[in-house]
């Protein structure tokens, strides 16, 4: 059941329900911790991500926001002018600027024609993870992800290894991508987020995704698949830390979809 606080985040936060789904979904999931709500901002944090989720609905109502904010390692905030607050505010490194996309459908997808069958990877894969995959620099939070089973592979026959992989982030959005240059143009991709996407959606989940600014390859694929993508960007943040810092559970990254 809601509590008040809850209803009212949500009530913000449905003024923009495509920017702020992954707020909603947090809240939702009974991942979320409710820092602060007021009629124009929502301040949380994923405990799933271990990442504090942020939106502020005008300039000065942002200041107010990072005044009551505490430090935190990594932010995805909504709006540009509350990552500048929080930037001001704590010296933060300013990363990806990403769309949200989601598939609001509630009927699965189609599986598409493809030389691969699909899988779950586990631990045994996860020096190939990191030799193809370089936006998140944290072996432990890798580790995680697999043992989770969140994360599928591809397979093509005579080949032990995988052609590519997709997964899902802790704090639930689809990512990480990738599809081995051999192996590209043959509907690989497609194949592993559409099964990514049913999974979810056997799950009761909303299957969404963020998407890199500048990304046209990834963006025309969330088109492809029907995904509605938001008109407004979300910004990650995080405090720069040293590189042996990495080798935890914690989600030291960015979106990479």
């Amino acid at each position: 059941m809601e509590t008040d606080s809850e209803r009212r985040a949500l009530a913000y936060l449905a003024k923009d329900p495509l920017l702020h789904l992954n707020m909603t979904e947090a809240i939702r999931c009974g991942a979320a911790k409710l820092l602060r709500v007021t009629e124009k901002s929502v301040l949380l944090y994923s405990t799933a991500g271990r990442v504090c989720m942020a939106s502020a609905a005008d300039p000065a109502e942002a200041e107010r926001l990072a005044g009551a904010c505490k430090p935190q390692e990594l932010y995805a905030v909504c709006r540009p002018f509350l990552a500048d607050a929080l930037t001001a505010r704590f010296g933060l490194v300013k990363g990806m600027e990403c769309r949200q996309a989601a598939y609001l459908g509630r009927a699965p997808l189609p599986e598409p024609q493809s030389p691969a069958f699909i899988r779950p990877l586990d631990e045994r894969h996860l020096p190939f993870i990191r030799a193809h995959y370089n936006i998140v620099d944290s072996p432990g939070y890798l580790r995680g992800l697999l043992r989770a089973g969140g994360v599928l592979g591809a397979f093509v026959p005579g080949d032990p290894l995988p052609a590519g992989f997709i997964g899902m982030h802790a704090e639930g959005t689809i990512g990480m991508l990738q599809v081995l240059p051999q192996y590209r143009r043959r509907g690989i991709a497609l194949a592993l987020e559409v099964r990514m996407v049913n999974r979810l959606l056997a799950r009761g989940k909303i299957p969404f995704a963020q998407i890199a600014v500048g990304n046209t390859a990834s963006m025309c694929l969330q088109r492809k698949l029907g995904f509605s993508i938001s008109d407004r960007s979300i910004f990650w943040l995080s405090e720069e830390r040293p590189a042996e810092t990495v080798d935890s559970g914690a989600p030291a990254r960015y979106p990479d979809t």
